[in-house]
């Protein structure tokens, strides 16, 4: 669900900014490289997007959070990001995602178009149109 959300926002960045690829950039060049280390924050920022929501998805708190600590560091972070932290965790994920750029010197402050605070079951009922990003065309049929 968060992929979706973060994907979607770049959409939108894409057609403000006039700028085509900011996705696959980031994908190639941050995300492709920093997999499942500490510096792949996409991961960490899901985990907790999921972990603070995990009630409403109907999965027990205590054991999502020790599961959740098991993975690698790339997903296991996620508590780095609590509070207020999450939202400059996706202040820093869209501004590397904009830049492909692991450690961009600027922040815009766009975190705001990242619609994290609508309850996930209800994003699929008002949302229900997926985004599929390939690095190459792939047949449907």
């Amino acid at each position: 669900m968060f992929h979706h959300i973060i994907e979607n926002s770049v959409s939108i960045i894409e057609i403000i900014l006039a700028k085509t690829n900011l996705y696959r950039k980031y994908y190639e060049h941050i995300y492709s490289q920093f997999y499942n280390t500490s510096n792949c924050i996409e991961e960490s920022l899901s985990n907790r997007y999921l972990y603070g929501w995990a009630d409403v998805c109907h999965i027990d708190r205590n054991f999502l959070y020790n599961q959740l600590l098991k993975q690698g560091q790339g997903y296991s972070n996620f508590n780095l990001y609590s509070g207020d932290k999450f939202l400059g965790g996706i202040r820093i994920l869209m501004s590397q995602i904009i830049y492909a750029c692991p450690n961009p010197t600027l922040y815009l402050p766009i975190e705001q178009i990242v619609d994290i605070s609508t309850n996930p079951i209800e994003y699929y009922k008002l949302h229900n149109i997926p985004v599929w990003i390939h690095h190459g065309a792939k047949h449907v049929y």
